[in-house]
């Protein structure tokens, strides 16, 4: 439903992880990525992340999510993401989160990352 009414949103952080199978957590708030000049979304159930243009498609894939397509970012931006945001994440969920990356790490693409930052 989020996808169909915030179509150029992105989702992002606590949701990506959980998409990503990096979390068994659900998430309390959907997290979307916004281009910041965008409107700016209306709903108490959402967290919204503003983001520049220039950075705001850099990893943006779709994944089919119980029968709809969702526009999310990619493992390698997540950890990105991950890493820059590890201040504001609890240390539990932060060492769930990375204990799963290294469990992937073979499937994680690395020039990806590179080519990210």
């Amino acid at each position: 439903m989020i996808s169909k009414k915030y179509p150029n949103a992105i989702f992002t952080m606590d949701s990506a992880f959980y998409f990503h199978n990096l979390t068994d957590v659900i998430p309390s708030k959907i997290n979307l990525a916004i281009e910041r000049n965008s409107s700016r979304v209306k709903d108490e159930k959402i967290n919204q992340v503003l983001t520049i243009k220039k950075l705001f498609e850099i990893g943006k894939m779709q994944m089919i999510v119980e029968g709809a397509t969702i526009n999310v970012y990619d493992k390698e931006r997540m950890l990105i993401e991950l890493i820059r945001n590890k201040n504001q994440i609890a240390f539990d969920y932060y060492k769930e989160i990375i204990s799963n990356y290294r469990k992937i790490i073979n499937d994680i693409d690395i020039s990806k990352i590179e080519e990210y930052i």
